[in-house]
């Protein structure tokens, strides 16, 4: 195999992003292990499913485990277009012939999926139900895309899995619409995932998690630029929280202060500091790092704290303004993610799905298809809007007459 390959492989499967994505059959009927890959050579008698009648390549998808094989029979031709991955191992030099074909592996869990982006990019017959039939069963779509990068090769089915779960957007247990709109490319949904998530996880030992699920949040779940972003916008906006929360405290220290009475200003001080230290956040000013609770909670748990003011015997009318108020940071979109999303959305060319169309979906009462606008080509329908030139009838001839019209 070659090096620079065989380093690439080995550092993707290290991080966590992807399992084993790339299997090379060294000696026919055998099993080798190599310092990055393991092989398992399928045996002649193996069945295999054909996709393709005049094929040249044997497609053999084992599980993680090694334990069960799929082979599919397929045209080198068309892997090569599926997935540059997939594009590499069959421009690999031959080291094995299975039945006069030659033979490469891949590790995946679920070889439906595999067999789907193999029917789609030899432009077979493709379940559509493969990713309706429930939310995980979209996110596994997504997590082989995602592993093996044939997302190109699925595009045509891709928007309609979508959106048909589109109204679970912000429910709880949903979380991995971030991997599903990060895959597929639909940046706007998810941001508002992001953002959603990100204001609700909390940090654990054992990571980050959602409250109401037990799930955690890592590199063996999420890709590293999700995770990445996810504990960005976290901090934003916690590092925005203690902000507000610590600046509270400096304007009632303030001598110049002069909203209130200082007897009254010091009662809120007393009482909100008194707050701030039950929750670990008083004497000594917390950092971002030492808040583990969720931004939510957090900024619930410090709106709880009582600011005792003495508002019946101060002279000023803005007393009610000691209180402390929150405000959304602004955060910058991360360069990374753009570049991605970017590059999905022309390598892809599918319209922008977005996020406030689940609202519609799910409390409006539209479905999926109020959402496309299609054109009408026969007069019969009640949408046919009739134009002004009629294929049926010859086209108009404009000649210039220059006698008289009276003629």
């Amino acid at each position: 195999m070659d090096n620079s390959l065989s380093t690439r492989i080995k550092n993707e499967e290290h991080d966590g992003t992807m399992p084993n994505v790339a299997r090379n059959p060294s000696v026919e009927g055998t099993s080798s292990t190599s310092a990055s890959v393991t092989v398992r050579i399928p045996t002649p008698d193996e069945p295999a499913t054909i996709i393709v009648t005049l094929s040249d390549l044997r497609l053999v998808v084992s599980s993680p485990s090694g334990l069960e094989t799929q082979t599919f029979e397929v045209q080198s031709a068309c892997i090569r277009l599926a997935s540059p991955k997939w594009a590499a191992l069959v421009d690999l030099p031959a080291t094995s012939i299975v039945q006069g074909k030659r033979s490469i592996e891949i590790e995946e869990e679920h070889a439906d999926v595999i067999e789907a982006v193999l029917c789609a990019c030899h432009l077979q017959h493709v379940d559509s139900q493969i990713g309706l039939e429930n939310f995980e069963s979209l996110v596994k779509v997504a997590q082989v895309c995602n592993r093996h990068e044939v997302t190109a090769a699925l595009r045509p089915y891709i928007r309609e899995w979508v959106h048909a779960w589109l109204p679970t957007l912000h429910k709880p247990s949903y979380e991995m619409w971030l991997l599903v709109a990060y895959v597929f490319g639909y940046r706007d949904v998810f941001q508002c995932a992001s953002e959603h998530v990100a204001l609700n996880m909390s940090l654990s030992d054992e990571g980050y998690n959602v409250a109401h699920n037990e799930a955690t949040f890592s590199l063996e779940v999420l890709p590293r630029p999700i995770l990445d972003n996810l504990v960005r916008i976290r901090t934003a906006h916690i590092t925005d929280t203690l902000s507000a929360c610590y600046g509270f405290v400096d304007t009632l220290l303030d001598s110049s202060f002069s909203i209130c009475s200082r007897k009254c200003r010091s009662m809120a001080l007393g009482s909100f500091s008194i707050g701030l230290t039950d929750n670990g956040l008083w004497p000594e000013r917390a950092r971002p790092d030492d808040v583990k609770m969720s931004v939510n909670h957090f900024r619930a748990t410090l709106l709880q704290i009582e600011i005792i003011k003495q508002q019946d015997l101060c002279p000023a009318i803005r007393c009610e303004e000691l209180t402390i108020h929150f405000d959304l940071p602004t955060i910058e979109r991360d360069s990374e993610l753009e570049t991605h999303f970017k590059t999905l959305q022309y390598q892809l060319q599918s319209p922008e799905l977005l996020a406030w169309e689940h609202v519609a979906i799910s409390e409006l009462g539209y479905l999926p298809r109020d959402f496309y606008q299609l054109d009408s080509d026969s007069i019969d329908d009640t949408d046919y809007d009739e134009d002004e030139t009629d294929p049926s009838e010859p086209e108009e001839e404009f000649t210039d007459y220059e006698g008289d019209v009276s003629e």
